[in-house]
């Protein structure tokens, strides 16, 4: 879905006056923008723009609408109760809901919430976002992307935050940070999925500065007594074989670890795995695989309900809401009070991530882009270690 048309033509307008009535502030680092103190009779605002206004006509409309409905509502609702959780210590916090799929006729309220909003927290559409983000620019306001890593919508303006963790990043992490760089420390095997170009990026990125990086073609389909003996040859018995599995096709998957497995029981390989993102939720994969192969996977969002302040957020959010939170609660209650923080000054925060780790990298003359994330280990006692 997408801003009504006068109202984002209204929009693009206002950002362009503003934009050239203000000096040029590329050069300028958001954070800057930040208080380095916050007097206590102050008040952050924050303003969730959100596209909420077909809640009327749920009801009729197709099984997708109402499943994002529910995700962007419970999105809200999570934002609400961690500013709750700031008043509660005693300082002045305040929300406005700005329905992005509303019409022109509000659009002199949702100016003037915009205006006295310290942050401001969506569009969540990548075609919704652009509009809203030069206005940011314009009047020199934080915007927080929070969902996507899609569109790159944080070029050329530096007041954007892309909260999602790309991808490509999280795996280049994972791999300087779980395989060595020593000759003869590793057998560093290279399986990219068969007529693949998407992944030469990433082959290139694994062979700089590495010895001995072996690139093994695996065909899946084929009898996995042959595949088994293929894979086999490249497996050497007294190091460890570190094998850097570059596909998200669950059939290749299947096939491939099956064999690895198999292979594993055997007692003859020590077999570390390097997965990819989205790994953990292929459903087709047995997860005793991950445990066997000893694999690695990369992972923006990493839920920790053993900590307390997750007890309390999930125990309120159900007496609140009625319903377990999802992860896009989660997500927003981290949001949330990270940019709260942010804007009272704090260096230290009283509400640690329960979800997400935030570790915003400005690109160049852009805004900024998390690159924080996790590593998800299972090792073969058949434990889950988070790294």
């Amino acid at each position: 879905m997408s801003i009504p048309d006068k109202m984002r033509c209204a929009l693009w307008w206002i950002g362009t006056f503003l934009f050239g009535m203000q000096p040029s502030t590329f050069a300028q680092n958001p954070r800057a923008l930040f208080p380095g103190s916050f007097r206590q009779d102050s008040v952050v605002r924050i303003a969730y723009l959100l596209p909420l206004s077909y809640k009327e006509n749920l009801e009729l409309g197709a099984g997708n609408e109402r499943k994002s409905f529910t995700q962007f509502l419970e999105f809200y609702e999570g934002g609400l109760l961690a500013l709750q959780y700031w008043r509660e210590l005693g300082y002045s916090i305040q929300s406005q809901l700005i329905d992005t799929q509303s019409g022109a006729a509000e659009q002199s309220a949702h100016q003037k919430a915009l205006e006295e909003a310290s942050v401001w927290i969506g569009p969540i559409y990548a075609d919704e976002f652009k509009p809203y983000a030069n206005l940011a620019r314009a009047s020199q306001k934080s915007i927080v992307y929070p969902l996507s890593q899609m569109g790159e919508v944080w070029k050329d303006n530096p007041f954007v935050y892309q909260a999602a963790s790309d991808n490509l990043i999280l795996w280049k992490r994972m791999i300087d940070k779980e395989i060595g760089k020593k000759p003869g420390e590793n057998n560093v095997i290279i399986v990219p999925q068969n007529q693949t170009k998407e992944y030469e990026s990433y082959v290139t990125f694994v062979k700089k500065g590495r010895e001995s990086v072996h690139l093994l073609r695996y065909k899946a389909g084929l009898d996995p007594m042959q595949n088994r003996a293929e894979l086999m040859q490249w497996l050497r018995p007294n190091a460890v074989n570190r094998l850097i599995i570059l596909s998200q096709d669950e059939a290749f998957l299947s096939d491939l670890l099956a064999n690895l497995a198999y292979i594993v029981e055997g007692g003859n390989s020590d077999i570390h795995l390097y997965g990819m993102p989205r790994w953990n939720k292929f459903e087709s994969l047995n997860s005793s695989w991950f445990f066997q192969l000893n694999t690695h996977i990369p992972s923006a969002y990493v839920p920790n309900y053993q900590l307390d302040l997750t007890k309390r957020f999930v125990s309120d959010f159900m007496s609140t809401y009625a319903i377990d939170p999802s992860p896009f609660a989660l997500q927003a209650f981290d949001l949330s009070n990270y940019f709260v923080q942010k804007q009272l000054g704090l260096k230290d925060t009283p509400f640690p991530m329960i979800q997400s780790r935030f570790e915003f990298e400005q690109q160049p003359h852009g805004g900024y882009v998390n690159t924080g994330g996790y590593i998800l280990e299972y090792t073969r006692d058949f434990d889950l270690i988070v790294k």
